[in-house]
């Protein structure tokens, strides 16, 4: 006996008698929802190859966020706390 999962699975011509009637009247998916849908079966690898690619700074913008992490990790190891986050940042 086929169910509805088989259906999912196999596709609508598998699909279970009591669903054919939905069958036809199922909603298309907009092009942003087919591409959502693809992005989520794709594997971890091959969508963090095209992320790292866009995250990329300029040299500009990377140069300021260093200047601005070196002044933020200088600021907690001068500190007298030495617990939580600025224990880790001291080591």
């Amino acid at each position: 006996m086929s169910t509805f999962s088989d259906s999912v699975r196999h596709g609508p011509a598998q699909t279970a008698p009591g669903l054919a009637a939905f069958r036809d009247d199922s909603p298309r998916l907009s092009p942003l929802r087919s591409a959502i849908v693809a992005a989520g079966r794709r594997s971890e690898v091959d969508c963090l190859a095209s992320l790292l690619d866009r995250a990329a700074l300029p040299p500009e913008a990377a140069a300021r966020v260093a200047v601005t992490a070196r002044h933020l990790v200088e600021t907690l190891r001068r500190t007298a706390s030495r617990g939580g986050v600025e224990g880790l940042i001291h080591e």
